[in-house]
């Protein structure tokens, strides 16, 4: 009569993700080491991703994200930087330091759910009144290729002196 009346309670609030047992089975709290269920605390959404040697170096605690997704092209979230690794775990074909992105606010956005891919984007720097050109007019690192005028299609190859760049622009310090 008594496990009629057992009720299993959550030590937090939110979605089940997986049951391991169902209702009618045996469940041993003291010799089990499968839990009853997974839970995820939906409380606060984070991002967890891993960034490179060079990516990694530029990131501080606190630094600004916007999250966008290809699957919800109306998805407009912001974030910041929680939590930065200090050693590089293996993720798959690539090793990384994990940093983890707390999401403000995702109430509008209830159709996100836990695993979705997103893309994000974190602000390293900014500047103003600056020279940016395509990064992809670059070569070697450090040369462009001007066009001597707009009636003559030669060009000439111009040194110059790169600041801070994207995977789109690249700023133009000197040349």
């Amino acid at each position: 009569k008594e496990l009629n009346t057992c009720k299993i309670l959550a030590p937090i609030d939110g979605v089940i993700l997986k049951k391991y047992y169902t209702v009618g089975d045996v469940y041993d709290v003291s010799s089990s080491e499968t839990p009853m269920m997974n839970i995820a605390d939906i409380s606060s959404y984070i991002i967890k991703t891993y960034a490179n040697e060079k990516e990694v170096l530029q990131l501080k605690i606190g630094q600004s994200a916007t999250i966008s997704s290809d699957i919800i092209p109306e998805l407009e979230l912001t974030g910041s930087i929680k939590y930065i690794g200090n050693i590089p775990e293996e993720n798959g074909d690539f090793n990384g330091y994990e940093v983890i992105i707390e999401i403000d606010s995702i109430s509008k956005y209830e159709c996100l759910k836990i695993g979705m891919g997103v893309n994000l984007a974190i602000t390293t720097e900014t500047k103003e009144d600056v020279l940016l050109i395509p990064s992809y007019s670059i070569y070697d690192g450090d040369v462009v290729f001007k066009l001597n005028s707009e009636t003559d299609d030669n060009y000439n190859e111009v040194k110059v002196i790169t600041g801070v760049s994207n995977e789109e622009f690249t700023e133009i310090l000197s040349g």
